[in-house]
């Protein structure tokens, strides 16, 4: 039993590993945001590929709304407010960000809604990758 245990625990560290390096080498940062709380979570990506530090990153979804690019942004949160409304499991858009050195670099975010048995949405998990302009930060 103990050693069952083990090789769970051991074949999920090689399992993470290998989503984070994927990851990495397709320039993704991966999110989840809770609905009804607005919390949000992102990976290690907000590091390495946009150079967030972790204490800069907000635990909302304003957080990263605040960093789209101002001439993007109000279509974004429309696009996105209407695929939760409108009952879609998908949402996908493609806009700019903003790096923490100030830069820009535009990104293809793609996104399944969880939704509860009344069809309201409860989650919000996507992956973003930088698509045009410097996506690499720092080395791992």
């Amino acid at each position: 039993m103990i050693t069952d245990h083990v090789h769970i625990e051991e074949e999920l560290r090689r399992t993470q590993r290998r989503l984070d390096v994927a990851s990495r080498a397709a320039r993704l940062v991966t999110w989840e945001w809770t609905v009804a709380t607005n919390e949000a979570e992102w990976d290690e990506g907000v590091r390495t590929i946009l150079g967030y530090d972790q204490d800069e990153v907000g635990a909302t979804i304003d957080w990263w709304d605040e960093h789209i690019h101002a001439d993007d942004r109000d279509r974004v949160r429309a696009d996105r407010r209407a695929a939760i409304e409108g009952g879609d499991n998908r949402w996908s858009d493609e806009y700019r960000v903003q790096r923490a050195d100030g830069s820009h670099v535009t990104v293809r975010d793609t996104v399944e809604i969880e939704r509860d048995t009344s069809r309201h949405a409860v989650r919000l998990v996507g992956a973003v990758q930088v698509t045009v302009g410097e996506g690499r930060v720092e080395a791992s």
